[in-house]
């Protein structure tokens, strides 16, 4: 009768740990926000970003509605989600779909 139980309490311990899954991340770059490009330039005006230390600037133009991170900051990490938009004159211009700040 012991081993039942023994057996059974083993069983139950496999099945709870199998179940603990890791939360998967919500979001595949880390970046900094540096500001306002305030370049006099024809594909100037917008917002420049560094993405994961990779040392290259990019622009995107504006945030999601939800995002509630004020851009008047001066240097916010971020955490985001983001496609590849266009470029002009060498310059990258991203669209953000997710952002928080880090």
């Amino acid at each position: 009768m012991r081993t039942k139980h023994v057996i059974f309490l083993i069983l139950q311990v496999c099945i709870i740990l199998s179940s603990c899954t890791k939360k998967e991340e919500e979001f595949e770059s880390k970046g900094l926000i540096l500001g306002a490009d305030l370049a006099l330039c024809a594909c100037c005006g917008s917002y420049i970003i560094e993405l994961d230390n990779d040392g290259k600037a990019y622009r995107f133009m504006e945030l999601p509605e939800d995002s509630n991170l004020d851009l008047s900051q001066d240097s916010i990490k971020v955490n985001l989600n983001w496609n590849f938009d266009r470029e002009c004159a060498s310059i990258t211009y991203i669209n953000i779909e997710k952002i928080e700040k880090e």
